[in-house]
């Protein structure tokens, strides 16, 4: 037994699939709106919430140096009586600063290693002071000759 087909009665049947929908769609909802509106918004007003953010703008930047800044999220849910309703959430987030312990925190220890060698030098003594006006006076004159 072979499968046989009726073209026609095919292209009838997907006509009414097709057209009697949106025959009916139409005299139920009167005629199309249509709303002009630039194509990224789908044709929804927009509203000053739906604007980026700064964070909109910092997020990509977040996720590409992630292993660099190591961003750290806390997000604390605060639940009713039951587990399955959340009463409220806090959520805080910041970045570690590696840059800072690593890089400044050497650059501030020599700095304040040198800052307490040249407070030992500055005792305080008119004496010492003399002497290193002194001894500054005769490398100038050597250096001179």
């Amino acid at each position: 037994m072979q499968g046989t087909y009726a073209p026609l009665a095919l292209v009838a049947g997907l006509m009414v699939v097709g057209v009697v929908p949106w025959l009916v769609a139409r005299w139920l909802g009167g005629p199309a709106k249509s709303r002009i509106a630039p194509t990224w918004v789908c044709g929804v007003d927009l509203e000053p919430r739906m604007e980026y953010s700064a964070t909109a703008f910092a997020k990509p930047i977040r996720l590409i140096f992630q292993a660099v800044i190591r961003p750290h999220r806390d997000v604390t849910l605060d639940r009713s009586d039951s587990p399955f309703f959340v009463r409220s959430v806090r959520y805080s987030e910041h970045v570690k600063p590696v840059y800072e312990r690593y890089l400044y925190g050497r650059a501030v220890a020599a700095l304040v290693a040198a800052s307490h060698v040249v407070r030992s030098l500055q005792s305080g003594s008119m004496r010492a002071y003399l002497t290193y006006l002194f001894v500054t006076l005769v490398v100038v004159i050597v250096l001179a000759r």
